[in-house]
């Protein structure tokens, strides 16, 4: 466990499909700051900064969560209440900042800023301490978060078994290019109305698009890992949640009519989202 009196240093090779990460990296000095639960760590020469979340005893999982573009770790803890479901139940939940910025790299040509590399460190991170596998390590994320989320589940060696992806998608080139190295279990959350979420049947001609169709990617996942339906059905207010799996995989998809660019609230869906997440992962 991650202690409030010691200085945490570790070093290790991190290297990814595309040989992005071809050297060595270290996430150095974990310290606490100021604030209750805020740490503070070195990664590639920046200072970055988590909240963690434990239960009292050694957890059987993590969440590892990504705020939308502009959001911070605090506003995303408010907005989520996801240690709220998942600490009682057993799980760690780390809320992760993007830096001054507050954008996440998703695989943009135009930043350098190395979000990949850092959350796939931090992840490993608290698998060697907390001893967890791939196959209980959860990346959740909103919007941007969620961008960041998709293209992370494209990388051949992620270090997450599982993906939540609340109103977003993976950049569209990225998609094309890597998705079939896609090997993860997948939660796609979204509205009607997101704009950002495209559908087939509101097409726009002579637009260029940024991320896949909703419909392409989730025909992907089903015949691409030979998923089964064994469930679909209203669920809450205006939403349709259907569950497909097979022996390996799970893949569940939330669709919420004439629900626009959020994450899913309560007083409005009927339901609290991050009890559901808590029950796909279980």
């Amino acid at each position: 466990m991650i202690s409030k009196k010691l200085y945490i240093f570790f070093t290790f090779w991190l290297l990814t499909s595309n040989l992005i990460f071809a050297k060595q990296t270290k996430l150095q000095d974990i310290t606490v700051s100021d604030q209750k639960n805020v740490y503070t760590c070195i990664w590639d020469k920046t200072q970055r900064k988590f909240s963690l979340f434990l239960p009292e005893e050694s957890p059987k999982g993590i969440f590892i969560m990504l705020h939308g573009a502009g959001q911070t770790i605090q506003g995303f803890k408010s907005l989520t209440k996801m240690e709220q479901s998942a600490v009682p139940a057993g799980y760690a939940v780390c809320y992760v900042s993007s830096g001054k910025d507050g954008v996440w790299n998703a695989g943009s040509k135009t930043s350098k800023k190395d979000d990949l590399g850092y959350i796939s460190a931090l992840a490993r991170y608290f698998q060697n301490t907390y001893s967890l596998q791939k196959e209980n390590t959860y990346l959740c994320g909103f919007s941007n978060g969620a961008f960041m989320t998709n293209y992370t589940a494209l990388q051949k060696k992620s270090p997450f078994g599982t993906i939540i992806a609340v109103a977003g998608l993976a950049p569209l080139n990225e998609w094309n290019k890597s998705r079939e190295n896609t090997n993860c279990n997948l939660f796609l959350i979204y509205g009607t109305k997101d704009d950002l979420v495209l559908s087939k049947d509101g097409e726009k001609p002579n637009v260029q698009r940024a991320y896949p169709y909703i419909e392409d990617v989730v025909d992907f996942w089903i015949t691409h890992h030979k998923l089964n339906l064994y469930s679909q059905g209203d669920f809450g207010n205006n939403t349709v949640l259907s569950k497909y799996e097979n022996d390996s995989k799970k893949f569940w998809l939330m669709e919420i009519k004439n629900y626009p660019h959020q994450w899913p609230a309560s007083r409005t869906t009927g339901f609290e989202l991050s009890d559901v997440i808590l029950d796909f992962v279980n």
